[in-house]
């Protein structure tokens, strides 16, 4: 993961990474995710990534992971209105 995770400068190659290593046809993309909605050891990565980074190598749920930060939207507390 170590030797994949330095081949990756953008997002463009972290997708063909996921693609290449998963099969995922949506290139890893899970869309907007809140950190503290995640795994703890996943989140607590997420929120060190700065817009445009990847994580080191994550050990989660018997898997390694890597996590990449394409863009970061502030949260709100209030309420949505429906």
């Amino acid at each position: 993961a170590k030797a994949l995770r330095d081949q990756i400068d953008d997002v463009d190659d972290f997708a063909k990474a996921a693609k290449d290593e998963t099969g995922d046809d949506e290139g890893g993309d899970l869309g907007y995710l809140d950190p503290n909605s995640m795994q703890e050891d996943l989140g607590d990565a997420v929120k060190k990534l700065k817009s445009g980074e990847v994580s080191e190598p994550i050990v989660s749920g018997g898997a390694v992971h890597l996590v990449m930060v394409e863009e970061i939207k502030e949260g709100s507390d209030e309420p949505v209105d429906q």
